[in-house]
């Protein structure tokens, strides 16, 4: 997989047939059409690590475990699957690319791990905009313009902020109510498709963030729903208003597999896999 057919993966036909999934009108390079996708997207595309790390299983002897834009798409839609943010946001730019959007990649900190997140950054009429399928953002967050300032968009599921750092060419990325206020640090210096694959395909060896534990969230029926099988004893999370509560899953892999497929609309086999291979870890 080279870099331009990584970043180009999709064609007209492609992207007409995600956006009609998706639900989402035909493509406007405005903030209120960013929005309404992003909003659709985490309705339908799950952050998950489940498919990464079978995936990596899969492919023992090869460097190149990704799911490049094409087939996470497919993915999405016939197996429920999504991703994590290396992989997601590089299949968003391929989607806002094939319908005439540009997008700028960025790899950013979350403190104190860097380069460890990415995001794109749109321009928009007179905005620059970050729009992040890979943690996800639920909204397109306007990036202010002169240090100090800050920038809030609200969502039903959360604000987001956008706070220009002192710091030249930094944003602190807000999240609110959160446990961890700050989500990122978003550096804006452009990053080079080649160098991005690059580190996508680095974030799928040995070492990579979230090959050892299965990640699920997802907005089902309006609510923030989350699974992760590094807490004992698995439960399905719910934030509502920055709260928490919890659903007990059953204790064994095939039945806490069929819970969360129903609950994610998640393909069952895959989730299975990933808990296997992580329970034995």
């Amino acid at each position: 997989m080279g870099a331009d057919e990584a970043r180009h993966g999709l064609t007209d036909t492609d992207a007409a047939r995600v956006l009609a999934w998706l639900a989402v009108p035909p493509a406007a390079n405005t903030r209120e059409w960013l929005d309404a996708l992003l909003a659709a997207y985490v309705q339908r595309v799950p952050w998950e690590s489940a498919s990464r790390i079978a995936r990596r299983a899969d492919r023992p002897s090869t460097d190149d475990p990704v799911r490049w834009p094409a087939a996470f798409w497919q993915a999405a839609m016939s197996q429920g699957l999504g991703g994590t943010c290396f992989e997601s946001n590089l299949a968003m730019a391929a989607l806002l690319d094939a319908v005439d959007i540009e997008a700028t990649f960025t790899i950013n900190d979350r403190p104190p791990t860097i380069a460890c997140h990415t995001a794109l950054i749109v321009s928009a009429g007179d905005e620059r905009l970050v729009v992040d399928a890979g943690f996800p953002l639920y909204a397109a967050v306007p990036l202010p313009r002169r240090p100090g300032e800050a920038r809030d968009v609200r969502t039903p599921w959360g604000t987001y902020s956008a706070h220009h750092a002192p710091s030249s060419g930094r944003f602190l990325i807000g999240q609110r109510p959160h446990p961890i206020p700050l989500a990122f640090e978003l550096i804006d210096r452009p990053v080079p498709v080649e160098a991005y694959v690059e580190a996508t395909r680095a974030d799928h060896a040995p070492g990579g963030l979230f090959l050892d534990v299965v990640v699920i969230k997802k907005i089902v029926d309006g609510e923030l729903w989350r699974f992760t099988s590094g807490e004992r004893p698995w439960t399905l999370e719910r934030f509502r208003d920055g709260v928490r509560d919890t659903t007990p899953l059953p204790t064994s892999i095939d039945a806490a597999s069929t819970a969360l497929s129903r609950h994610f609309a998640i393909d069952r086999d895959i989730v299975a896999r990933a808990l296997r291979l992580t329970t034995e870890i």
